[in-house]
């Protein structure tokens, strides 16, 4: 039964992505390109890590998501957004700064806060984005996502084994939060515009 819910984690984060890539292909979706690179990247290498480490719950849920994310990544190449400013792409180089030091290290604690580092800066464009720009991002992706870190976190033998899938929950939770306050910022806005009676 715990392999099985592994196996449907890694399954729902792999395929979380497909609203997405369809809304991609609409026009109504555009990925941040420094976000979704981090995301490939660290989803790859943290499979990589937590195979190697035997910590099954998190692999299934990280090598699922390393097929979803990288083929956003590489969409975003061609239909997204961001990476141009030079901000962006001093963002890009301490993303793989931090990827490769988490990658290197030896100390478990060390890597725990690489990998919140990783995720906080990947993260951050992508937020900012759904706040200011609710309809460019796909809610249904990052809940889909964030279920596939709940139910991998509850197969969870250790602690360990349990703390990158609730980051990973945290993260898709943070996106949503900021999708479902962009709306609620733009319906206040529109409630607010004076209308002239027909």
């Amino acid at each position: 039964m715990r392999q099985a819910l592994q196996l449907l984690a890694g399954a729902m984060s792999a395929g979380c992505v497909i609203p997405y890539i369809r809304d991609i292909f609409r026009g109504t979706t555009r990925p941040h390109r420094v976000s979704w690179f981090a995301f490939a990247l660290l989803s790859s290498l943290a499979a990589a890590v937590q195979f190697r480490d035997g910590l099954a719950a998190g692999a299934m849920l990280t090598a699922g998501a390393a097929i979803g994310f990288t083929t956003v990544f590489l969409l975003s190449l061609e239909y997204g957004t961001g990476g141009a400013t030079i901000g962006q792409r001093l963002q890009l180089v301490a993303t793989t700064a931090a990827a490769i030091a988490w990658l290197l290290t030896q100390d478990a604690e060390l890597a725990l806060v690489l990998i919140i580092v990783i995720e906080v800066l990947a993260i951050v464009p992508t937020v900012r984005k759904a706040y200011n720009a609710p309809t460019s991002e796909t809610t249904s992706t990052w809940i889909i996502d964030g279920l596939s870190g709940v139910i991998a976190a509850l197969t969870a033998v250790q602690f360990t084994e349990a703390i990158y899938p609730i980051h990973h929950v945290l993260v898709n939770a943070t996106v949503v939060a900021a999708i479902a306050a962009g709306n609620s910022s733009r319906d206040r806005d529109w409630a607010a515009v004076p209308r002239t009676p027909g």
